[in-house]
């Protein structure tokens, strides 16, 4: 779903620009959200 992608492309972008460590927090975000959803 390009949907997805792009919103996953976009949070690992946000976060790992404010700071490398989050990467792996930004994509538990992203899924987070996706199951909210």
């Amino acid at each position: 779903m390009p949907i997805l992608d792009y919103l996953i492309e976009f949070f690992l972008k946000k976060y790992s620009s404010a700071s490398p460590s989050v990467d792996l927090l930004s994509r538990e975000s992203v899924i987070t959200t996706i199951f909210i959803l």
